[in-house]
């Protein structure tokens, strides 16, 4: 489709799918759900990140199922991505079910596949709820800045703590990858729900969508994470959706500004991140990256007012919540 083509400029890492492992009988087959991400993946140029949430069943018959994904892959010929295993209905997969599933992935998908596990949740849950990493390629939690309040301010101070995020899984687990799949401004799932059952169901998209998504503000948030989650060490990062309000797009295809400054970041993809500082985060944040002799620091503005902003040998002006570009 020509929102995948328009994607394809980006140059993506992997395109998130969401799998439900052992659902057939009372869902779709797991073929069509894997020919349906497929189809976006593929016109994308990109791997697929198979989010697979596993529903316990029988050992022989959950198994089988594994078969049944493994078969699927191979007639469509999908390069080797990413397995991200969540379990139905508890925030992490447990130790038991982990222990049946990940030999049989291993074994059925080949080493060029990387297997992980995450929570569909904020950092809080995955450092609530340890789990047993050897065998696992990559740890992986979402992150989302409106758990306690929502006004802009607060959403800019949340940035930095996203490092935090990184720094605390990467000691939980230094052997594996850190991954932070998604990255939104609402949450997808609300763990501390009352209603036990809410907790693991995902949110109407309705209440997913954030005005702010499609707004400058939002492309000025992008950018404080991607040099928040980049000068941490972050692994890998799954930005928004592809289409639609919480997307990087429009439903039919037209680029937000958040697309626009995840299209010039990523033309700088396997350079190198320098460390910037700003001396007020809450106004302004930098991201220094250099690749091929090529050197540029993209500014953001976070106010809804014009702000100077200077460094050692230059200055500038940014208008109300613009993100701008510097090459040297």
């Amino acid at each position: 489709t020509e929102t995948c083509l328009t994607l394809r400029a980006l140059h993506l890492d992997h395109y998130r799918v969401e799998i439900m492992l052992g659902k057939s009988g009372w869902g779709w087959d797991i073929r069509d759900q894997l020919q349906l991400g497929y189809d976006d993946a593929e016109p994308i140029g990109v791997k697929m990140l198979l989010a697979i949430t596993v529903i316990p069943l029988p050992p022989d018959e959950l198994l089988s199922h594994i078969d049944s994904l493994a078969a699927a892959l191979k007639k469509m010929r999908c390069e080797p991505g990413e397995v991200l295993l969540f379990q139905w209905k508890v925030p992490v997969i447990s130790n038991e079910l982990l222990r049946l599933v990940l030999p049989k992935l291993r074994a059925v998908l080949g080493k060029k596949w990387r297997i992980g596990v995450g929570v569909q949740t904020n950092y809080a849950e995955l450092g609530r709820n340890p789990f047993e990493a050897a065998g696992l390629d990559f740890v992986a939690y979402g992150i989302q800045p409106q758990e306690h309040a929502f006004d802009d301010a607060s959403l800019v101070e949340n940035l930095e703590s996203q490092a935090d995020t990184v720094r605390s899984a990467r000691a939980m687990y230094p052997k594996q990858k850190i991954y932070v799949s998604p990255l939104t401004l609402r949450k997808r799932f609300n763990p501390y729900a009352q209603v036990e059952m809410d907790r693991f169901t995902e949110q109407p998209p309705a209440d997913q969508h954030d005005p702010r998504q499609t707004t400058d503000f939002g492309a000025g948030w992008l950018l404080g994470s991607l040099k928040t989650l980049a000068e941490a060490g972050a692994d890998a990062v799954t930005v928004f959706r592809a289409a639609g309000d919480a997307g990087l797009l429009t439903a039919d295809g037209h680029p937000h500004p958040t697309f626009e400054v995840l299209r010039q970041v990523q033309a700088f993809a396997g350079g190198t991140v320098r460390l910037t500082r700003s001396s007020d985060k809450l106004v302004c944040s930098s991201l220094w990256l250099e690749k091929d002799g090529r050197k540029t620091l993209f500014l953001a503005n976070h106010t809804a007012r014009p702000q100077h902003v200077a460094g050692d040998g230059w200055q500038t002006e940014l208008a109300p919540h613009e993100v701008k570009r510097m090459d040297w």
